[in-house]
């Protein structure tokens, strides 16, 4: 409200500020007194904070306030808060940052999450892979526990292919049959070939690998992998041998291993045939396991024997293993390199292969011209076999190198 003029302020007979009264008459009173009511009542709104004025028409507040707003102040309205004008650009270039830099946060945020749930993923699929290998470890797989084959297929393979050595074949067959088929025998089966050179050790023991289904051959020929016949080496085959064969054996297969030569091994690879044998004896893997060891070991007395019985007429088929037992048992109890093994049990059973006579020689001289795709003449088969050598000399009946250079032969004389 504006301050009041003078002369307004003399006709309302308002005091001045000298405290002196503008105009004493009775009218002037009357009107004065009604003027004073009317801007008494004007003065007196509510108060939006709850405060009372000290004035005629409210009474007296507690609080000592003062009757009115004094006229002879200035009227000062209330300023307004304002908020400070921004630039709408730059207000627009601070909301992008800001939403650029939330951007950004929340990326790397799920950044790491996306990096902490792959490596937990990946420790979990390792953790999970682990416990499966090991629950497969001991669990023995269908094929693994018992294997279904038929027999009949290596019984007619033996038969058909290997001339003149009915022990041999009956032996072997019925040693690796009951073997096979007795779910609960998983310590290794160890047969011992012993014959002449060229009875067919070797070519069997192939024909053993491949008519057993599910088989893993391992060979291994002692002048080759073993050279060194003296104690020179012996400690390092020793350790060879056993890391070699265990190191090869698997559960869900039959483990054949062949070991040709053996009677030109040293002694510490001996020994580590023997330490093999035994920790596979009491090995917990269920693994099948077939050692077959080749050599010519008491060759020349199965020779004698069947010389002597051949003389006295009685034939070859006739001949069985008891009458031939008695070499290998006696052999071991000298300083035959099977002395410590069979000392130890570790051999399952001593296979003889006898010496083969003319008429097997041609047999195996046919066969070798069928497979090369010619008819066997009885003419052609008499000459290829006039090649070969016999012995002894008083009565050549046996071949000194059996069937082993008929192949040469034959390809010498086509």
């Amino acid at each position: 409200m504006s301050e009041l003029s003078t002369p307004k302020r003399k006709q309302l007979g308002i005091v001045s500020r000298d405290n002196s009264t503008l105009n004493e008459s009775p009218s002037s009173k009357y009107v004065l007194s009604r003027r004073q009511t009317t801007l008494d009542q004007f003065l007196c709104k509510p108060v939006k904070r709850r405060e009372r004025c000290d004035s005629p028409c409210r009474g007296p507040t507690p609080s000592a306030h003062p009757p009115g707003r004094n006229l002879t102040q200035a009227y000062t309205p209330r300023s307004k808060k304002t908020r400070p004008k921004t630039d709408i650009k730059e207000h627009k270039t601070v909301n992008a940052v800001q939403s650029t830099s939330r951007q950004a946060n929340n990326v790397a945020i799920q950044s790491n999450t996306f990096c902490l749930k792959r490596r937990l993923c990946f420790c979990l699929i390792l953790v999970l892979s682990m416990i499966i290998i090991g629950v497969l470890r001991q669990v023995t797989h269908p094929t693994c526990g018992h294997l279904t084959m038929n027999f009949t297929v290596l019984e007619l393979a033996l038969k058909e292919k290997v001339f003149g050595q009915h022990l041999a074949v009956n032996i072997s067959l019925s040693r690796i049959k009951k073997y096979l088929e007795d779910r609960t025998a998983f310590q290794p089966l160890v047969l011992s070939f012993h014959g002449w050179t060229g009875g067919g050790k070797n070519y069997m023991s192939s024909i053993i690998a491949e008519n057993i289904p599910n088989v893993r051959q391992h060979k291994f020929i002692i002048p080759l992998h073993f050279p060194n016949p003296s104690n020179m080496n012996s400690n390092m085959y020793q350790h060879q041998i056993t890391e070699w064969m265990k190191s090869n054996i698997s559960n869900c297969a039959i483990n054949l291993f062949i070991i040709d030569e053996m009677d030109k091994a040293n002694p510490g690879l001996i020994l580590g045939m023997q330490e093999t044998l035994e920790e596979l004896r009491d090995w917990k893997a269920k693994a099948k396991t077939i050692v077959i060891f080749l050599s010519n070991s008491q060759g020349k007395a199965i020779n004698l024997f069947i010389l002597d019985a051949l003389r006295e007429g009685r034939q070859r088929e006739d001949i069985t293993y008891s009458e031939l037992s008695y070499l290998f048992e006696s052999a071991a109890e000298t300083n035959m390199w099977f002395h410590a093994l069979h000392k130890k049990g570790l051999i399952d059973a001593y296979v003889p292969f006898l010496p083969l006579e003319k008429t097997h020689v041609k047999r195996c001289i046919e066969r070798d011209l069928k497979e090369k795709g010619y008819a066997p003449s009885e003419k052609l088969v008499q000459h290829i076999s006039e090649q070969m050598f016999y012995f002894p000399e008083e009565l050549p009946i046996f071949s000194k190198s059996g069937c082993k250079r008929v192949n040469t032969k034959v390809d010498l004389s086509l």
